[in-house]
């Protein structure tokens, strides 16, 4: 039975207080806050809600800073640097489609996929360490890509997405066709086996969630651990003050920035091979 929103509040408050036995462990979902209600519906606002909230809110700035740095002679380093990271993403996104105007067709979505998880990550890596500093935070704050509901929800989005652009591309009945009815082929024996991989594409449609979701989620949710981990660790060694946490945490806490570009650099790549796939028409079928 899941915690109540005053419990989760409480426990965060209790271990300011009493710094329980071990490393602070979040589960693989977000813990409540508030509940509000809406038209009789109750929703529940969690810790990877609010965080994302806020998220998102950097995301804003930081996009509304760019568009100014673009549009006016203001903060030149800025707009320098917007315009690398730009110019880096129609060229290397231009490669994986191989052809420059499909590419940049997609290039405004893949950009925000990236933006949005390298921030999300990012974000992460700090809320960990305000959450060390203050661990009453633990109630309202938490890395959002560390909750598999968010990985999966974004999964779920660039695989269905691609499935649109595949039927607008290929047309219902054709793009239905090559997994439910794929006869391709002269004799019957290869009829019978194009139908099979026709079956066995489907379900690779649904690994490729599981897939996605989880590869961003373990490694966000593995540095979450590890972090707490070695803090603890730090902050157990007698006569320290507890200040040694955070030292022993650092190096760790780096090299989380690099896993933090990496995974969000993996999302995008993958999500431009999906979408390239389904803008493909093949030939003969």
């Amino acid at each position: 039975m899941s915690a109540t929103p005053e419990q989760n509040i409480a426990w965060a408050h209790e271990a300011v207080a009493t710094h329980h036995e071990g490393p602070h462990i979040l589960g693989t979902q977000g813990d409540v806050i508030s509940t509000i209600d809406i038209a009789g519906y109750h929703i529940d606002i969690t810790t990877t809600i609010f965080s994302t909230w806020i998220v998102m809110g950097i995301i804003f700035l930081i996009a509304s800073i760019l568009m100014i740095a673009l549009a006016t002679d203001k903060f030149p380093k800025i707009r320098e640097m917007g315009l690398h990271l730009i110019s880096s993403l129609d060229t290397f996104v231009s490669d994986i489609f191989g052809d420059k105007g499909q590419a940049r067709f997609f290039l405004p979505v893949l950009a925000s996929i990236f933006l949005f998880v390298f921030i999300g990550n990012l974000s992460g890596l700090l809320f960990d360490y305000i959450n060390f500093g203050i661990p009453a935070l633990h109630a309202y704050l938490r890395p959002i890509n560390s909750d598999l509901n968010t990985t999966i929800v974004l999964a779920l989005w660039v695989v269905v997405s691609a499935q649109i652009v595949a039927v607008m591309r290929k047309w219902f009945f054709h793009h239905m066709g090559h997994y439910l009815f794929n006869f391709s082929g002269e004799m019957f024996i290869e009829k019978a086996i194009n139908v099979f991989v026709g079956w066995l594409h489907l379900i690779g449609e649904l690994a490729r969630v599981v897939s996605l979701s989880l590869r961003l989620f373990c490694n966000i949710f593995a540095w979450v651990i590890l972090l707490a981990v070695m803090y603890y660790i730090g902050e157990s060694i007698p006569h320290t003050y507890g200040i040694f946490g955070g030292v022993l945490s650092l190096p760790f806490w780096f090299f989380e920035l690099l896993v933090a570009l990496l995974q969000a650099f993996i999302f995008m790549t993958l999500s431009s091979i999906y979408w390239k796939e389904a803008s493909v028409i093949e030939q003969g079928h």
